[in-house]
């Protein structure tokens, strides 16, 4: 038996619509990585650009196993990752969008520590963020990084930078595919996780989020009206009243942060209204 056969299989979902300009950077980055038992679970959501020829032939020519599918209607990401998660043969699954990309040693690190961890059910890092409309790169900032039973903190806020989590298989389907119905479909599946499992973090920076016109997450009305709507099914829990505060609050500070981040001086005008804002707090 080979090393690469004796170390646990890692499946990566690669999530793509109209992505022809970021694909290349993605899937290398995938095919570069230290840790090398991988197989890639490439779902295009019917791209009209040429995203499904350019995915086909780079992992063609890899020798990294691969599935590849064209969808034949457009799905939302959460079906797209169920109908993924059943092609998966590995013991961790990493999903993740083509526009965003990993570290060369990002897998490496995450298996080794969740084989060295197993109380863990997941194991989230720190991260970039590239902005493409202005070129710039900055350290994804947060400072609520935590580790252990974190259900009831989630439900105040999502703090996990989700680019390249790496998630058990098993749990996965223990608690049960990501929520068709909510378009936050990575806060509602570390919600589900922490009822009864613990999450890791590992402090370094091991995967690039890439900030560009098409994101949901810039659309920062109905990123609100789906946190409400995913923080409602739990109001049992004295925490989600709080995360609906909190998630009214981010609105209003990413509008303007959206503002801020079409100038050449954003990060530091970022520094400079967080630190207003944490005093007027």
């Amino acid at each position: 038996m080979t090393e690469k056969n004796e170390k646990a299989l890692v499946s990566i979902i690669c999530i793509c619509w109209n992505h022809e300009n970021y694909i290349t950077q993605c899937l290398n980055s995938l095919l570069e990585q230290t840790y090398q038992n991988i197989e890639i679970i490439f779902i295009d959501n019917l791209s009209t650009d040429h995203s499904f020829e350019i995915a086909n032939q780079l992992l063609s020519d890899s020798k990294i196993p691969f599935s590849i599918v064209k969808r034949t209607s457009n799905f939302g990401i959460s079906s797209n990752i169920n109908f993924a998660v059943n092609l998966c043969k590995g013991k961790y699954i990493m999903s993740m969008s083509t526009d965003d990309w990993l570290t060369p040693d990002s897998i490496a690190k995450k298996v080794a520590y969740l084989e060295e961890n197993p109380q863990f059910a997941m194991v989230s890092s720190n991260g970039y963020i590239y902005n493409q409309n202005i070129n710039e790169t900055v350290p994804y900032i947060e400072n609520r990084a935590k580790t252990g039973y974190l259900f009831h903190d989630l439900l105040k806020e999502n703090f996990i930078f989700a680019i390249g989590v790496l998630i058990k298989l098993s749990v996965i389907k223990e608690v049960g595919l990501y929520d068709e119905e909510c378009p936050i479909e990575d806060w509602s599946m570390w919600i589900k996780i922490s009822k009864d499992h613990e999450i890791g973090f590992i402090p370094d920076k091991l995967a690039y989020y890439r900030k560009h016109g098409n994101n949901f997450s810039g659309n920062f009305k109905k990123m609100k009206a789906s946190e409400l709507v995913l923080l409602n099914n739990y109001l049992e829990y004295p925490e989600a009243e709080l995360g609906k505060k909190n998630a009214r609050k981010r609105f209003y500070r990413y509008t303007i942060l959206g503002y801020l981040s079409k100038i050449p001086f954003y990060y530091p005008a970022k520094k400079i209204f967080w630190s207003i804002h944490a005093k007027l707090s």
